[in-house]
């Protein structure tokens, strides 16, 4: 019986670090790749949580775009360019829907440079949205977060999908938004010094 446990816990440290390994790997190849942002996208997504790819992502963007960051102690968006204060916001589209999570109209924002991966269409959604566009959206059914602390620092999340009706909310919100989509060549040249 104790010979069995020992082979399970054995067994358990290998997977863990298996997994460490393969993680190690993710992150060294999203730094590395030259590949494309989908190719990139699509393995980080696939292999790390959100809170792991998240960083990782903005930063090979922050790269390729010239964005240089900003602490977040400073509470006043993720970086600075050429452009102004960006927030970026990056992820996976879930379901057909893009979700921008964490979303702060009380915080003076120039552009949300938001970038989300579909795997089931293969597609990538790179938007540039003009901070003020994205106070509009919210007021246009966008849903509270967290927050309403002592100074009214409300947070609040926007969904809309490029794939539904516009009779949804989702789609009426995507007929609002779909006009500030880019390609990243588009991206790279309005934010090149």
């Amino acid at each position: 019986m104790k010979g069995k446990v020992v082979d399970k816990i054995s067994d358990v440290k290998d997977r863990l670090k298996n997994r460490v390994e393969r993680r190690d790997e993710l992150k060294k190849y999203i730094f590395e790749s030259s590949e494309s942002f989908e190719d990139i996208f699509a393995r980080a997504i696939e292999g790390l949580s959100t809170q792991q790819y998240g960083p990782l992502l903005q930063t090979k963007i922050f790269q390729q775009l010239n964005i240089v960051s900003v602490p977040a102690s400073k509470n006043k968006g993720d970086g600075n360019s050429t452009i102004g204060v960006v927030e970026v916001k990056a992820g996976a589209v879930n379901n057909e829907v893009i979700k921008l999570f964490q979303c702060r109209p009380y915080q003076k924002i120039d552009w949300y440079l938001t970038v989300h991966y579909c795997a089931e269409h293969d597609e990538m959604f790179w938007m540039l949205i003009p901070g003020d566009s994205i106070k509009e959206l919210i007021n246009f059914k966008g849903s509270s977060m967290h927050g309403a602390g002592e100074h009214g620092n409300q947070e609040y999340a926007v969904t809309f999908s490029p794939y539904k009706s516009e009779r949804f909310v989702d789609g009426k919100r995507w007929a609002k938004i779909k006009r500030y989509r880019k390609t990243f060549e588009e991206l790279k040249e309005i934010c090149k010094n």
